[in-house]
């Protein structure tokens, strides 16, 4: 196979882009069959390995790179290494879906409470040993801990929303979930809305600690009831935060009104 040549006639260009594909493919398939962090190759080894050109691997490897699925290190234990995308990356693709439809943030917020319920009553019903004693440990030490600040309340809530969609089993949902917390992020004032507001932090804390013990109880009916409430008080708190930042922060031209503002940094 040859790539040299200035100019190429369109069938040999769209031999080249169809080459560079074949390489992308098999890269992409090695990457997603190896562990975190392991170390693909160099270039003079994955020029050889996948019977290409350098100019070619290059724009291979910068197709699989656009997907996450690798990083590139430099210095003598640099090369290629395997990565995993994660829900962050997706959502930059689904913000930018959400944002040309001019989506409102409160059809983001709205859309997260389901997904909660159904991770819930997903998760009740799991009974894989490990996962449901982190549960049971998360719910223990739940009950030891002192009043906590919002920052430190944070942090255990989105521990209890990962043993959550662990334990739901449903990594489709549970991207879902994640994703439209991520875009959430991207949408709403930098404050979290527990920042300064130690009576939220005591109420959802309460809220939490019942749907723990529902699902350690592997109540399913008991777990989404639960988890609804959660999600009702968290819906009210950021409708009532949005509706104040709106107020003392009026926006001009894009983003005003109900249309979501979108921050991409």
């Amino acid at each position: 196979m040859t790539e040299q040549g200035v100019k190429r006639s369109p069938r040999a260009s769209a031999g080249a882009f169809s080459m560079t594909l074949r390489a992308a493919a098999a890269i992409r398939d090695d990457a997603l069959n190896s562990e975190d962090g392991v170390l693909l190759g160099i270039q003079e080894d994955l020029a050889r390995r996948y019977g290409v050109s350098r100019p070619t691997l290059m724009q291979a490897i910068a197709l699989v790179t656009q997907e996450n699925l690798l990083v590139s290190k430099t210095g003598p234990n640099g090369g290629y290494f395997v990565s995993r995308p994660d829900s962050r990356t997706v959502a930059r693709a689904a913000a930018v879906y959400l944002h040309s439809r001019k989506v409102a943030t409160e059809e983001i917020i709205r859309a997260m409470a389901p997904l909660m319920v159904e991770l819930a009553k997903l998760a009740a019903g799991n009974d894989d040993p490990a996962a449901r004693a982190r549960l049971a440990q998360f719910a223990q030490d739940e009950d030891r801990l002192p009043p906590l600040t919002d920052t430190e309340f944070l942090k255990t809530e989105h521990e209890f929303v990962d043993i959550i969609t662990e334990l739901s089993g449903n990594n489709v949902i549970a991207l879902f979930y994640h994703i439209l917390m991520d875009c959430l992020d991207m949408t709403t004032p930098s404050q979290h809305i527990f920042s300064a507001h130690p009576d939220r932090v005591l109420d959802y804390r309460t809220k939490r600690s019942f749907l723990a013990q529902s699902l350690l109880m592997q109540d399913e009916g008991l777990a989404a009831l639960a988890a609804e409430r959660c999600a009702t008080s968290g819906i009210q708190w950021l409708l009532s935060d949005l509706d104040l930042h709106r107020k003392q922060s009026p926006a001009e031209g894009p983003g005003s009104g109900r249309e979501a503002a979108w921050n991409y940094d």
